[in-house]
C-alpha cells in the first residue's frame, strides 16, 4: 500500500514527456558529422540554456532574464565545478559576478541534494564576503531560494566570540563554500586564510575581478586556496615545482613557469575580459535591454 501511494505521488508530480520524446527521436534521425555534433555540444555547454532545466519551474523565468554572458558564466562554472571540484569566476567589475555566484550556488546545491547530499556534515551553503557587499549576497541568495549562511570576512580574523565560533564551525563543515573577493586571502600566513584552509568542501566557488593582484605568484596562492592538493595530486606537484621558478632571475625559466601556471589555473577558471563582454553586448543588444 505504501509503495502504491509512493508511485501515485510520483505520477501526480510527473510531467508529460511525450512531445519532447518525439522531438528527441526526430532529431536523432538527422545525420550529421562528428565535427558538427561536437560543435553543437560545445555551443550548448557555452551558451548555458541547459542549466535552467536544473531549476524548479518558479525560478526558470528569473534565470532567463539574466544577461547572456551571465548565463554562460553560470553554466560554464557549473561544468568546471563538477569536473574539478572548485571554480573561480573572474569576470571584470560590473559584469554581475554576484548574480552569477548566487545562481551557481543554487544549481550546485541542487546537484548536491540530487546526489545524496543528506550524507554530508552540513547542508548549509556558506558564502564569505567583504562587509560592504554582505547585504547583496543575502538578497541574491534569498532570491534564488537557497538555504544560506552569509559570513563577513572580518569574522575569520577575530575569532573570540561564541557566535563567531559557531560560524567558523559552519565554514569548516559545509560542503558548498563560496568566497567573494578571493584575492583578499592571498596572504597564506593570515588568520583568515588559515581559517579558510580548514574547510574540506567538495564544492568551492570563488569570485574575483583580479586573480593576479600583485604578481604571478598570486596564481600559485590561488591554486592553494582552490585545494589542488586535495583535488588533483598531479596538479599540486606541478604547482609546487613552479612555486620558485615563477620569479626566477632567468627570463626563460620565469616565462615558461608563468605560462605553465596560467595554463594550470585556467582549468579552474571562468573568465571573460571587458572587451569580450562589450563585443557580446554589441552583437546581441536586444538581450541586454533593461
Amino acid at each position: 500500500q505504501e509503495i502504491s501511494k509512493f508511485m501515485e505521488g510520483c505520477w501526480s508530480k510527473s510531467e508529460n514527456y511525450t512531445d519532447k520524446l518525439l522531438e528527441l527521436l526526430n532529431n536523432l534521425q538527422l545525420h550529421t558529422t562528428w565535427e558538427e555534433a561536437l560543435a553543437r555540444s560545445c555551443a550548448a555547454v557555452l551558451e548555458g540554456h541547459w542549466a535552467m532545466d536544473l531549476l524548479p519551474h518558479n525560478l526558470k523565468a528569473d534565470m532567463a532574464e539574466l544577461w547572456p554572458h551571465q548565463k554562460q558564466a553560470i553554466a560554464q562554472a557549473l561544468t568546471v565545478l563538477e569536473t574539478q571540484g572548485a571554480v573561480v569566476i573572474c569576470d571584470p567589475t560590473g559584469a554581475g559576478k554576484t548574480r552569477e555566484g548566487g545562481w551557481l550556488f543554487r544549481l550546485a546545491f541542487n546537484r548536491i541534494i540530487a546526489r545524496g547530499g543528506e550524507n554530508v556534515d552540513s547542508l548549509i551553503p556558506v558564502m564569505i564576503s567583504p562587509p560592504s557587499v554582505e547585504n547583496n549576497w543575502y538578497q541574491i541568495l534569498d532570491r534564488v531560494q537557497v538555504p544560506r549562511e552569509v559570513i563577513s570576512q572580518g569574522i575569520l580574523s577575530n575569532q573570540r566570540k561564541d557566535s563567531t565560533k559557531r560560524r567558523l564551525d559552519l565554514i569548516e563543515k559545509t560542503n558548498l563554500l563560496g568566497v567573494d573577493e578571493i584575492h583578499n586571502y592571498y596572504n597564506l600566513e593570515s588568520n583568515r586564510t588559515k581559517t579558510l584552509s580548514n574547510n574540506l568542501a567538495d564544492n568551492r566557488i570563488f569570485l574575483t575581478a583580479t586573480p593576479i593582484n600583485r604578481g604571478f605568484s598570486d596564481l600559485i596562492k590561488l591554486m592553494n586556496l582552490l585545494g589542488t592538493a586535495d583535488l588533483d595530486g598531479g596538479t599540486f606537484r606541478t604547482m609546487k615545482s613552479l612555486d620558485e621558478k615563477i620569479n626566477d632571475s632567468n627570463p626563460k625559466i620565469r616565462d615558461e613557469a608563468r605560462k605553465a601556471a596560467r595554463k594550470l589555473v585556467q582549468r579552474f577558471m571562468v573568465r571573460r575580459t571587458r572587451d569580450e563582454i562589450k563585443q557580446m553586448v554589441a552583437t546581441r543588444p536586444e538581450e541586454y535591454r533593461l
